[in-house]
């Protein structure tokens, strides 16, 4: 990797000083983790997630816009977490596409006229997501 100890074992201090990292031991041997519950850490689960999905989505569903919402969109997910696509359009060849690029996509699709009508026929849904839906196409 060309660092030495010294400067890795800077790092990690540093990491676990500004609470990014939490540090234990497992017999002699000292062990870092993340620390999912740091807002830094949230905020760049959140970037790479939004970057690697856009870069998915990019040119697969025309006629539509895609958000990403629920725990993946706050920084909140864990390994096995769904990813939660809003897809809006007219396109409903979309939502094959959408959930092969990644078995864990769960794709709630809608036109425009339906998700206005969801507003006011299952409003804490659609607030929800309206709360924390990034777009992504």
């Amino acid at each position: 990797m060309g660092i030495a100890k010294l400067s890795a074992l800077r790092k990690l201090a540093a990491l676990k000083d500004s609470d990014i990292l939490l540090k234990g031991n497992q017999g002699r041997m000292t062990v870092y983790r993340l620390n999912r519950g740091d807002a830094v850490v949230k905020q760049l689960k959140m970037l790479f997630t939004v970057a690697r999905l856009s870069a998915l989505v990019a040119g697969k569903v025309e006629g539509c816009e895609v958000y990403l919402f629920g725990s993946c969109a706050r920084g909140e997910d864990v390994e096995d977490s769904d990813i939660d696509l809003l897809v809006v359009g007219t396109n409903r060849t979309a939502i094959a596409r959408l959930q092969a690029l990644d078995r864990r996509a769960k794709v709630s699709f809608f036109t425009p006229v339906e998700w206005l009508k969801l507003a006011k026929q299952d409003r804490a849904f659609y607030q929800r997501v309206e709360q924390d839906k990034i777009r992504l196409a």
